[in-house]
């Protein structure tokens, strides 16, 4: 190989490297922004906005591995002000045409509470989050009576306030190997409170199921 060669090739070497340096810097810059950004509570007052895709925080987990659920504590800060400005965040968190449960598992796998309160917040104020019941039915999966718990006390907290979307999940539950234990469960936790729900209103929702 020629001097001139080994020259072009050194020169070409020391570009890529400054051109990586800077790209590091400069996504370094933008990880400290974003969070001034979602600290930021001027947006206490908008009441439309269109959905905003999490998807924008994918190019800094390179380097922060754990961006998904910084970023998420701070936004669900905010629905102490407004809870509308949290469900324009979160809104396409749980569509699978935007991300598949495994990869929102993982993304969450050192804060499994955080994903939880982010999905019951937004099943119980949301409009057609998990509509198909796909990410309910691999949390369930995973194991943790956790999950079965806190959607057992959505569904009897929201006892008469549901409405035609709901069947979608529990059509998906009854397809689950461990159905029986999870309509077990959920029978149970509406029979516990029978004392504050009237048999006729638990006989009804279990009409719907």
């Amino acid at each position: 190989m020629s001097q001139a060669c080994v020259s072009i090739d050194t020169a070409l070497k020391l570009m890529i490297e400054k051109a990586l340096l800077y790209s590091g810097r400069a996504l370094s810059l933008d990880h400290k922004h974003l969070f001034a950004f979602l600290k930021d509570d001027s947006d206490k007052d908008i009441q439309q906005s269109p959905y905003r895709s999490l998807r924008f925080l994918d190019k800094f987990l390179p380097f922060d591995d754990k961006v998904y659920i910084n970023a998420s504590k701070i936004i669900m800060k905010k629905t102490e002000y407004s809870k509308f400005i949290a469900e324009m965040y979160f809104s396409l968190l749980f569509h699978d045409n935007c991300y598949n449960p495994e990869e929102v598992t993982k993304l969450f796998n050192s804060d499994m509470k955080l994903l939880q309160a982010i999905y019951f917040f937004m099943l119980e104020n949301g409009h057609l989050e998990d509509l198909n019941g796909k990410f309910l039915m691999y949390f369930l999966s995973l194991g943790e009576d956790e999950w079965l718990n806190r959607y057992s006390n959505y569904l009897v907290n929201t006892v008469g306030e549901g409405d035609d979307h709901d069947w979608y999940r529990y059509k998906t539950l009854w397809q689950a190997n461990d159905y029986l234990k999870y309509y077990d469960y959920i029978y149970e936790s509406f029979t516990a409170t029978a004392d504050s729900i009237s048999e006729w209103r638990i006989a009804e929702e279990f009409r719907k199921i």
